[in-house]
């Protein structure tokens, strides 16, 4: 039986990235978490954690990154998202992220 096309991807980055088959993960409180989930997948080392980002609605959103995850994740000011192979530059003491409708990130230290 083959994968459909958009599992493979998440397959490897399981593979790839320690923190994606961690049992360790903390949700997050953000302020859009009637339509978003966020939570960390914790890693050994703090800058190999994965932050990620699910919406559930239809519209995109912007969604301000919590502190914590700044802390863990973002401390560098950058971000890749892992899934989409984009870098992310975070600006001001309160980034955020675009995350589309329907949309995930999957976002590690840049």
């Amino acid at each position: 039986m083959l994968f459909p096309a958009c599992i493979s991807p998440l397959l490897e980055l399981r593979r790839d990235h320690p923190a994606l088959r961690s049992r360790e993960f903390r949700l997050l409180d953000i302020a859009a978490a009637d339509h978003v989930l966020a939570y960390l997948r914790l890693a050994a080392k703090a800058k190999d954690g994965v932050l990620v980002l699910l919406n559930y609605g239809s519209a995109p959103l912007r969604v301000a990154l919590p502190a914590e995850a700044l802390r863990t994740i973002a401390a560098g000011g950058k971000l890749i998202d892992l899934l989409h192979g984009q870098q992310l530059m975070l600006r001001g003491s309160r980034p955020t992220i675009l995350l589309p409708g329907y949309g995930v990130r999957i976002l590690k230290a840049g």
